[in-house]
């Protein structure tokens, strides 16, 4: 479930600019999530280039998503400067794509054993083009093997996919879900890209 813990972000932004942090390259996430990320002790730094995570941010708002990551975000960047935007700057539900750059901090978390990573890229990740029948069965296999509230939080995503549509799509498979270390706990990231 998701954690509730206050993430350390004063000056973070700031010690961004100022390239304080090292690169960590992890191919997966990198292809996986448009990201680079940068290490931060227990947390990372992500500078993302695209709203996916915008929209997974407005489904947990939207939807009480509990398998969700720590993450919270610490500003807007222009895409080519470093010179930091509003927050109003960014817009959802458009078909522009951003020119800027969004900058969170997040707990850091692991991948899954290549076992769970295959089975939600072959149960999860075409769930979208599923009959009603084909989801149920999959979501029922997702409480057998993981529990109902996992599952809950994929048949909500799924919905809120549905409902946006026209801006996102669905992109949940065996990358975007991650472990949080400590406790094992299966943690969802960034189910959906721009369309």
């Amino acid at each position: 479930m998701a954690s509730h813990t206050t993430l350390p972000t004063e000056g973070l932004l700031e010690r961004f600019l100022a390239n304080e942090f090292e690169q960590i390259f992890c191919e997966k996430c990198m292809n996986t999530f448009l990201t680079n990320i940068y290490d931060y002790g227990e947390y990372v730094i992500l500078e993302k280039f695209s709203l996916g995570l915008e929209y997974y941010r407005d489904a947990i708002a939207q939807h009480a998503i509990q398998h969700q990551p720590r993450l919270a975000l610490l500003g807007v960047l222009d895409g080519m400067k470093n010179e930091v935007l509003d927050l109003n700057t960014i817009q959802l539900r458009t078909h522009q794509e951003p020119d800027y750059r969004l900058i969170y901090v997040m707990e850091k978390l692991k991948h899954l054993a290549e076992a769970d990573e295959q089975f939600f890229t072959n149960r999860v990740h075409e769930m979208n083009w599923l009959d009603e029948a084909q989801r149920h069965a999959t979501l029922d296999w997702i409480s057998a093997k993981y529990g109902d509230t996992l599952s809950q939080d994929i048949r909500q995503l799924c919905r809120y996919y549905r409902e946006h549509q026209d801006y996102i799509d669905w992109d949940l498979h065996g990358d975007n879900l991650m472990l949080r270390p400590n406790t094992q706990e299966l943690v969802i990231l960034d189910p959906y890209t721009l369309r």
